[in-house]
């Protein structure tokens, strides 16, 4: 091997230890579990294997074979933090050397392969949804291994075992993560550009496993995952004719995949030219590809069948990183002008990304609230027969870490908090049934209406026996 060849190998290699190392550092805080994280847990503690072909509880979604996966892992070592986040840890540390063989297909220079790979190893909610109990680590991961495969795949020449081998890969990859589809279509659509109709049966025969796959998927999972709520709560990841709206989906989501760095217009100019580069190329079957998969997931956002915004397109990341850095591979020495242009605009693009964020995101993750200790001290204090009063904003939170730490008890009432009206509020607690000792566990408040500082201030002349804080949780124990 040449010296540039070692030089090569060695700095990818140290990229990827920097990705590996903020990957399990985050991974080994451990923090506690937040809201959505338990909501999808209580899945874990209380469906089996063949219900996760069925609609999940608690307003959540999520593919059955990463269900089925972490039900597994919890059957084997418990049903603890590490373990339910252990496979979104495992795919974030996989997609490093996946996403490496993904840039290598179609950027060209190295100095633009080691850009995208520092970007991608570095960038904090790739980071961050390593060591989060859903499925945005592996969205990423199946999603780039997909494009690989279709990339790799040549129906005209394939047998028809092999085709159907394929096929079935496919169709667990659809199981593992809804993107993959995006991938599986667009791959459809290029292989009837280039060939027309001279391989429809091997078509048919390709895609006739992965369409029953999603069929079935589709009436036993998807269909009855997709309630209001779920709508109402991603409606502006939907594309509209509307210019104001286009306009807040790309802001809000370059802001978010490239925080902390905010000159998204920037961020925007190079990601256009990285897309003129392989529009420009699209007889090249990766670009093609490239170009049909974007299609895609911009038509499905428009027909408001899958959001594009934040950690739901979590997925879409790689393939800005890679339009991103595609203009370095303009860079010459012959192009002075152009290249101190281009270098100019990754200046002013990624400032951000500097030693204090590194310094920062080698610190524990942020989180505004702790349940796992608020259950912790409730469990510690409590007596048989008391109330638990919990909060609507804390109810998975409580049935999660009350399995979690064992507390048996089922004295306890969920109170629904409708809107910020504290005269209602004040009335929904003066009504509790009397009961001589009271728990409140109040650890997480909706941020459109919160009651956390309402039953704080209601407490003030109550008899106080026990009093927990932990951020900004509130467990309160009180003599009505």
């Amino acid at each position: 091997m040449k010296k540039r060849g070692y030089l090569f190998l060695f700095i990818i290699i140290f990229i990827f230890l920097l990705g590996l190392y903020f990957r399990l550092n985050f991974y080994f805080f451990n923090r506690p579990l937040w809201h959505d994280e338990c909501s999808l847990a209580i899945n874990i503690l209380y469906k089996n294997y063949i219900e996760y072909f069925g609609a999940l509880a608690h307003n959540q979604s999520a593919p059955p074979l990463f269900m089925i996966l972490t039900k597994f892992l919890t059957n084997l070592f418990g049903i603890k933090e590490v373990v339910l986040r252990f496979l979104p840890l495992c795919s974030s540390i996989i997609s490093i050397p996946v996403f490496f063989i993904f840039s290598k297909r179609i950027l060209k220079q190295n100095f633009s392969i080691f850009f995208a790979n520092f970007l991608f190893c570095i960038n904090y909610y790739i980071i961050y949804y390593c060591q989060e109990f859903k499925q945005y680590s592996s969205d990423i991961l199946i999603f780039l291994i997909t494009y690989l495969i279709v990339l790799n795949i040549d129906l005209k020449t394939l047998s028809a075992k092999k085709i159907i081998f394929f096929s079935l890969i496919l169709s667990l990859a659809v199981l593992s993560s809804l993107p993959s589809l995006f991938v599986i279509f667009a791959f459809l659509i290029v292989e009837l550009y280039k060939n027309k109709k001279n391989i429809i049966n091997k078509l048919i025969l390709f895609f006739s496993p992965i369409i029953t796959t999603f069929i079935i998927l589709y009436f036993s999972t998807l269909l009855p995952s997709k309630n209001s709520f779920l709508v109402s709560y991603w409606q502006n990841g939907f594309i509209s004719f509307d210019i104001a709206s286009i306009v807040n989906i790309i802001k809000t989501n370059l802001t978010y995949y490239f925080y902390p760095n905010k000159l998204v217009l920037i961020i925007l100019i190079l990601i256009c030219i990285g897309a003129y580069s392989i529009i420009k190329n699209y007889k090249k079957r990766n670009n093609l590809l490239i170009i049909t998969i974007c299609l895609s997931i911009i038509t499905a956002s428009f027909l408001q069948l899958y959001p594009i915004m934040q950690r739901v397109s979590l997925y879409i990341t790689p393939i800005l990183i890679i339009l991103i850095s595609k203009p370095i591979d303009f860079i010459s020495v012959n192009k002075k002008v152009v290249s101190v242009l281009i270098i100019l605009l990754y200046i002013l693009s990624f400032n951000s990304y500097n030693f204090s964020y590194l310094k920062q995101i080698t610190k524990s993750p942020d989180y505004s609230y702790d349940a796992r200790m608020s259950m912790k001290n409730l469990k510690d204090l409590y007596r048989n027969n008391e109330l638990i009063i919990v909060n609507a904003a804390s109810d998975s939170e409580f049935i999660y870490y009350s399995a979690y730490y064992n507390l048996n008890t089922n004295n306890y009432v969920f109170v629904q908090t409708p809107n910020k009206d504290k005269e209602l509020y004040f009335n929904i607690l003066n009504n509790i049934p009397e009961y001589q000792n009271v728990w409140f566990f109040y650890v997480n408040d909706y941020s459109h209406s919160p009651v956390i500082p309402y039953l704080k201030e209601w407490v003030l002349n109550k008899n106080i026996f026990e009093e927990c804080r932990n951020k900004n949780s509130f467990v309160i124990k009180i003599r009505t």
